[in-house]
């Protein structure tokens, strides 16, 4: 009996098609069914918030387009490494986080190399930038929703005048400030480098 229920699962699993559940449908719905809650509940308004610290400009691409820009190719052994040193280096940790379909975040030592990475990113069509950290979007929302927003963050004069115009800044702003920046390297299920 027990190998006929096996060898009818078996059967079952290999004859019924496979149905391809859109990702893209299934967020939304996620979103919606999120909005519709926050809107159960209403939130006092004139609230006040102060947050901090961590801006930078996040630059996300398409990660293999972005190496077949840089001119690398997929390494023969994927390796990890906790800082990127070298192209190398980043070839190697791309490589071995694709294989997997993970996320990762690493620090890159190289300032040569980071800029011409820099450099990449800004020439190609495909990349959106942003303002990026968790305290300037967190920031950004809370604005968005009516609240008074102090945010503590150092930023340039142009990052600064993308906010919305209710977050006051802690800091003036300055020209003189370098913003760190996230080099966002996306790939879609399936793609192959």
């Amino acid at each position: 009996m027990a190998k006929a229920l096996s060898f009818f699962f078996l059967f079952l699993s290999v004859s019924v098609p496979y149905r391809h559940i859109s990702f893209q449908v299934n967020l939304k719905n996620v979103l919606d069914g999120l909005l519709y809650q926050e809107n159960l509940y209403e939130v006092g308004k004139n609230k006040r918030v102060a947050i901090g610290f961590g801006s930078c400009w996040d630059s996300v691409t398409d990660g293999v387009e972005f190496l077949k820009q840089a001119h690398l190719v997929p390494p023969q052994t994927p390796c990890h490494y906790d800082i990127i040193s070298t192209s190398e280096d980043l070839s190697e940790v791309f490589a071995f986080f694709f294989q997997n379909g993970a996320a990762a975040e690493r620090f890159t030592d190289n300032k040569d190399l980071f800029d011409n990475l820099k450099n990449i990113a800004n020439t190609m069509n495909t990349t959106r930038w942003t303002i990026g950290g968790n305290a300037p979007i967190i920031a950004q929302r809370l604005a968005q929703e009516g609240w008074d927003v102090l945010l503590a963050a150092k930023m340039n004069k142009e990052t600064a005048d993308m906010l919305h115009s209710s977050i006051k800044l802690v800091s003036e702003s300055t020209n003189e400030v370098e913003e760190d920046v996230h080099l966002i390297l996306e790939y879609d299920l399936g793609a192959r480098w």
